[in-house]
């Protein structure tokens, strides 16, 4: 017959798979993973300390809601575990509801929120910890509570019945990290103390693990591209074909006088006035052409050929060339990379249709917009402004709820 496990080791053990869940998803930057494990530890953390005096008790002597309990907590645990990206998003949430379903007992500390999640530095501007829960003696000599990261231990700088409150310089969080040479998040862990009376003698600790990530200065690399619209005008010399004039015997012996020689450009084309000439070989009596006109897309010039009865009567053969234009539509293909902040947005006038943008995150997902998108990604939106869009990041504090 198996063994059945007391509650502390149950607990133990959920919450050294859920700490080795943390860590693989750390190693591999799998950033869902991490922030919903980290939610499933703290609600193990707060458990064992609701359940401080049943630890000892094996599974089968605890009460049915604290069975339910477990089996919840032991749940979400496989869910991190299966890296299902639609239970990771539940997991948070779900881990909060069972957290806030624990008994609560006034004098044992618990941590209900813990702030910031994230942060962005490029400076040494300090971190402040906030821890929202139940602190009944955190503030009593003897109970105070204290954090510690690395070899720092930092002691809070702020206290109340439901809040601690610490102060920290970046560098003492992070220690070996370079927070401005970043390009993905940069994580350190820490442990919050607190403290409450023992039942007879003494004093109980509770340890709970705060994870932090540092941010790198940008969400990631925006690529729009875009096409545009522009009108171009195309020349080119166009030359009329071959036209004949003659008063020779074989045209019939006339004049030919004031004879309008007509040449039209080529459909869709257009004349460019003052551009024409004309090429002419001729024999006999002749008048050669001259210019008339070039409005209204026609070229006209003027010659006549005279019949001679004694003589060589007028013949001639005439071209019109000129230079013809054409106005058309051209599509530029455009690329650039946008450079934005967490918290900036740059707006474009760029209609629907004409762009895409692609974003690669810092995290190493994809993402591809093709219009106003406020879901798709939990770093930038993308919403319509105007006849264009404008891209939003989102603020490092937003980033809390995701």
């Amino acid at each position: 017959m198996a063994t059945i496990p007391s509650v502390g080791v149950f607990l133990n053990q959920l919450f050294d798979r859920i700490d080795q869940a943390i860590d693989a998803a750390k190693n591999a930057g799998l950033q869902l993973e991490m922030e919903a494990g980290a939610q499933v530890r703290l609600t193990i953390e707060n458990a064992r300390i609701a359940y401080a005096d049943s630890l000892n008790l094996t599974m089968d002597r605890v009460d049915q809601t604290a069975r339910n309990t477990f089996d919840q907590i032991s749940t979400l645990v496989g869910n991190v575990e299966s890296k299902s990206h639609a239970l990771l998003k539940q997991a948070a949430a779900a881990a909060q509801q069972i957290a806030n379903t624990l008994p609560l007992h006034n004098d044992r500390p618990q941590v209900t929120t813990l702030l910031p999640k994230y942060v962005v530095r490029m400076d040494e501007t300090p971190i402040n910890f906030k821890f929202m829960g139940n602190f009944e003696h955190a503030s009593q000599p003897n109970y105070q509570p204290n954090l510690k990261f690395g070899t720092r231990t930092f002691q809070a700088s702020r206290i109340t019945t439901q809040s601690l409150e610490f102060t920290a310089k970046p560098a003492e969080v992070f220690e070996g990290i370079n927070l401005q040479t970043i390009n993905k998040v940069a994580y350190s862990q820490g442990i919050l103390t607190a403290r409450w009376p023992a039942t007879l003698v003494g004093t109980n600790e509770a340890k709970f693990t705060v994870l932090i990530g540092a941010l790198p200065s940008s969400p990631g690399i925006i690529t729009l591209e875009y096409t545009t619209q522009r009108t171009e005008r195309r020349t080119q010399v166009y030359t009329s074909q071959n036209m004949h004039l003659a008063s020779t015997r074989e045209a019939g012996n006339k004049d030919q006088k004031g004879h309008l020689f007509r040449a039209y450009p080529n459909p869709g084309w257009h004349v460019v006035r003052g551009s024409s000439s004309t090429s002419v070989t001729h024999h006999g009596e002749c008048e050669l052409p001259s210019f008339e006109s070039d409005h209204d897309d026609v070229v006209v010039y003027k010659g006549s050929t005279i019949h001679k009865i004694a003589g060589s009567s007028g013949s001639m053969d005439v071209t019109i060339s000129f230079t013809e234009y054409q106005d058309v539509s051209v599509t530029d293909h455009h690329s650039e990379k946008i450079n934005l902040k967490w918290g900036d947005s740059k707006a474009f006038n760029h209609p629907l249709g004409s762009w895409k943008i692609t974003f690669n995150a810092f995290d190493g997902s994809s993402h591809e917009f093709l219009g106003s998108d406020l879901t798709s990604s939990d770093y930038i939106k993308i919403e319509n402004q105007g006849g264009g869009f404008v891209i939003k990041a989102t603020k490092p504090k937003d980033l809390e709820d995701i």
